[in-house]
């Protein structure tokens, strides 16, 4: 009996011990998923100015070019054309210039819509005119929403979503600089992935480059 206790001891120590072993692997790789996931779900959400570090180094970039004044999307595409934010630059030639040490983020903000548009909309950087408009294309940016753009019952008539979309277009900048595809006039289309609702008015009050 002692002899078949003492094996059976020798045999439980290696077996607990390989679980706790699992355990503790198991417990690592899962925490190690989770925070891969957050990752992956904090980059996909609009900023908010306040909840991650790239929106906090958007915010305090140095603003190089705007849009001059509030965009109303229609049913079809809107070009925008963006303004050097400093008298007497040439964004072109700035953007052309552009240091290996700089970002540059395109920041989409403060909209507002009177109902929802039902759909998406691609934003495209320095497209020419009358150039093919393609996902696929050196020009596409990615995607914004007017989900949360809708005033609430009761809302200030000049209120719009605090959020905003925060794009790093960087290497979009670079790639077109080394095509010879940057324009003269640095422009932004925003084009609705399908057909908005006729009563949506949608609005971007912010559309602005930030160099960092």
């Amino acid at each position: 009996m002692k002899i078949n206790r003492v094996v059976l001891i020798a045999i439980a120590f290696p077996v607990l011990g390989s679980g706790l072993v699992i355990s503790r692997v198991w417990t690592s790789n899962s925490a190690q998923e989770v925070a891969a996931v957050a990752k992956r779900e904090e980059m996909a959400t609009p900023s908010n100015g306040d909840s991650t570090h790239a929106s906090s180094e958007a915010i305090q970039g140095n603003r190089i070019a705007a849009a001059d004044g509030p965009v109303v999307l229609g049913a079809g595409e809107s070009r925008v054309t963006l303004k050097a934010a400093e008298p007497g630059m040439s964004l072109a030639s700035h953007l052309r210039s552009l240091t290996f040490d700089k970002r540059v983020s395109l920041i989409i903000g403060e909209m507002s819509a009177a109902e929802q548009p039902g759909v998406p909309y691609e934003i495209y950087f320095d497209l020419p005119s009358g150039g093919k408009i393609d996902v696929h294309s050196a020009n596409y940016v990615g995607t914004i929403t007017f989900f949360n753009a809708v005033k609430l019952e009761g809302a200030a008539p000049s209120s719009n979503d605090p959020r905003f979309f925060s794009f790093d277009v960087t290497g979009i900048i670079r790639t077109l600089q080394s095509k010879k595809m940057l324009t003269e006039d640095t422009t932004v289309v925003v084009k609705p992935a399908g057909t908005p609702a006729a009563e949506a008015k949608p609005r971007i009050a912010r559309l602005e480059l930030v160099e960092q």
